[in-house]
């Protein structure tokens, strides 16, 4: 069932257009024929990431959770990307990525993993989502940085306990840093029962416009995106014309979820963003303040955007080549950010 079936199910009071503002997390949708004040539209709770409605309406006022997924070759299968809001993906040391997957309801996670070490930019870009980061150790820079934010991102802290655990058939098959996983339930129990903070604070809510109305539509014809992230990792994102939907593919493989999901995504971004190499140890260091062009493909059609930051800790902005901010298609989102050096490859076959 393809996105447009989707939403007008859900809105049975002909849900024309839902956008999202910072800090406005319900929309009073309009009504095919009536004004946003007649009284047969019906208020939609709507998750900030997606644009899509959201069950859980508690979750709205609560952070979102931020969770860092090891993705070496010798790592898969992952579990549980498919039930994501939105996941980065971004080189670290010897050419290898690793993934950050958002959600903002963490209920709705099933296992998830394997759960591996912070990087400092996946921590800057948590802290611009005010999410709870989740992590297994991680390099000096980055421990230190979460160490600076008086630990209210680091609710981990590299331990297992009640939010996570290893698994034996991982440990076993995979190796023993590839074994934690976490899920929802042990995630939503341990913040129900934690001392850190869990509401949103004022104004830092997702900012991100969603219209069934984007720019996109117009955009050039994109079936396909190849990503190059160094000589040993690419991504590939395949449109599926019958789920209007993109499939992830890595390693030669689609990616498959432990529960024999294929992992897709309504939305693809893709950034270049310089990356240099900070230390002795490999670990690279990115530029992430300042601006950079990128593409934002969805719907089979892409655009060229820009990409800006304020500050390490701001938000991503997204424009178009006018200027305007960037309106997505409601859905999931996969952020693949490629070092400036590296290439993204756009196909219409």
């Amino acid at each position: 069932m393809n996105r447009f079936k989707k939403i007008s199910m859900w809105l049975l009071s002909g849900l024309l257009c839902v956008s999202l503002f910072a800090g406005c997390n319900r929309e009073e949708p309009t009504s095919s024929g009536s004004s946003t004040g007649d009284s047969s539209a019906v208020a939609v709770a709507v998750n900030p990431f997606t644009g899509l409605p959201i069950e859980n309406e508690a979750a709205l006022d609560q952070r979102p959770v931020a969770i860092m997924i090891n993705n070496i070759k010798q790592a898969q299968p992952l579990v549980g990307i498919s039930k994501v809001d939105m996941l980065f993906e971004i080189t670290v040391e010897g050419g290898i990525t690793r993934m950050m997957a958002v959600a903002q309801d963490p209920t709705t996670l099933d296992d998830l993993g394997s759960v591996r070490s912070a990087r400092p930019y996946f921590v800057h870009i948590a802290k611009s989502l005010d999410a709870l980061y989740m992590h297994v150790g991680g390099s000096e820079e980055a421990k230190s940085l979460l160490s600076s934010y008086d630990g209210d991102m680091d609710f981990i802290k590299g331990g297992y306990g009640d939010i996570s655990w290893r698994d034996d058939w991982r440990r076993q098959n995979l190796g023993y840093e590839h074994s934690v996983l976490t899920n929802g339930e042990k995630i939503q129990t341990f913040l129900d029962n934690s001392s850190v903070r869990t509401e949103l604070e004022d104004g830092s809510a997702y900012h991100q416009l969603f219209s069934e109305d984007s720019p996109v539509l117009q955009g050039e014809a994109a079936t396909s995106m190849h990503l190059t992230f160094s000589g040993y990792k690419s991504s590939d994102l395949t449109y599926q014309a019958e789920s209007n939907q993109y499939l992830f593919s890595q390693f030669g493989n689609d990616l498959v979820d432990n529960n024999k999901t294929a992992v897709t995504f309504d939305n693809v971004l893709a950034l270049h963003i310089d990356s240099w190499v900070a230390d002795d140890y490999g670990h690279l260091a990115l530029d992430l303040v300042g601006s950079g062009d990128g593409y934002y493909m969805s719907n089979g059609k892409a655009i060229p955007i820009q990409w800006s930051r304020a500050s390490e800790d701001a938000p991503f902005v997204y424009s178009t080549a006018d200027g305007q901010e960037l309106v997505m298609l409601p859905g999931t989102t996969y952020v693949g950010i490629v070092p400036s050096s590296d290439s993204i490859e756009i196909s219409a076959e």
